[in-house]
């Protein structure tokens, strides 16, 4: 029975990279208020290419979309199926972009379920929404739910189970992230250049034998092209606590580099 579920469910995703389905109050036996539906895929949209962008580390100068991941991550509606009300979501495909796709859309993807999960950690949901595009989006998303009342659930080819969540849950993800707030300090740091990556933005140093990860400011992208891995830096790196209600959010701290160089 079980495989043939899964079969099932991977007949109805052949045409579809997401498929989305709602219950509640915004859906009249097999249909939907287009108000509703409107708002929702324009808002899954803004979060879906908020993700990529995290995802792949593309900043642009004035912190907009590359034209590339917008082009990547479009959604196009598929087709509908009668679930209350389901919607089956594709991406272009290589043919259609006229390219090979090098974007990274079951990473993305997956991060667009793991967000309407309602069984995320506090630790993981906050390293999700550091980014603040991210959270602004995914606040937007969460609270259209919440106010109208809609249950969602939501499939991949990697996730068949679906992640479901309710009106109440994402009211629930609403007050949480109001009451989220953050804290940020600029830590002086001495150590070896472990890992970095001037493509994807990313740094890792080692001190005294705890590492240090995250993301790189342009300032400190031009000065790690003078770098080797392993060499002995003097840094700055702006760390960013996270709390809640006052009570800091165990597990998760983001760190951002703001400038390097190497040890005289």
């Amino acid at each position: 029975m079980e495989r043939e579920l899964v079969a099932a469910r991977l007949e109805e995703l052949a045409e579809a990279d997401l498929q989305v389905a709602f219950s509640g109050e915004p859906v009249f036996q097999h249909d939907i208020k287009a108000g509703f539906l409107g708002v929702f895929l324009s808002k899954a949209q803004s979060l879906i290419n908020a993700l990529a962008q995290a995802v792949e580390q593309k900043p642009t100068e004035r912190g907009s979309i590359a034209n590339s991941l917008v082009e990547d991550y479009r959604l196009l509606v598929a087709g509908t199926f009668p679930s209350s009300f389901g919607l089956r979501l594709r991406l272009h495909s290589k043919h259609e972009l006229g390219r090979l796709r090098l974007s990274q859309t079951a990473a993305v993807l997956d991060q667009f379920c793991a967000l309407i999960d309602p069984n995320l950690g506090q630790a993981e949901l906050v390293k999700a929404v550091a980014s603040q595009r991210v959270k602004t989006h995914y606040y937007d998303l969460v609270e259209i739910l919440g106010k109208e009342g809609a249950q969602m659930t939501v499939r991949t080819k990697t996730r068949l189970k679906g992640v479901k969540i309710n009106a109440k849950k994402a009211r629930d993800r609403v007050t949480w992230m109001d009451s989220l707030t953050e804290s940020t300090a600029i830590l002086p740091l001495e150590g070896i250049l472990t890992g970095g990556s001037i493509a994807t933005n990313k740094f890792e140093l080692e001190v005294d034998e705890e590492y240090y990860r995250g993301r790189i400011s342009p300032e400190a992208k031009a000065q790690m092209k003078n770098l080797k891995l392993g060499e002995r830096v003097k840094a700055q790196v702006v760390e960013t606590t996270f709390f809640v209600e006052e009570a800091v959010v165990e597990g998760h701290a983001t760190y951002f580099l703001k400038s390097i160089a190497r040890v005289a």
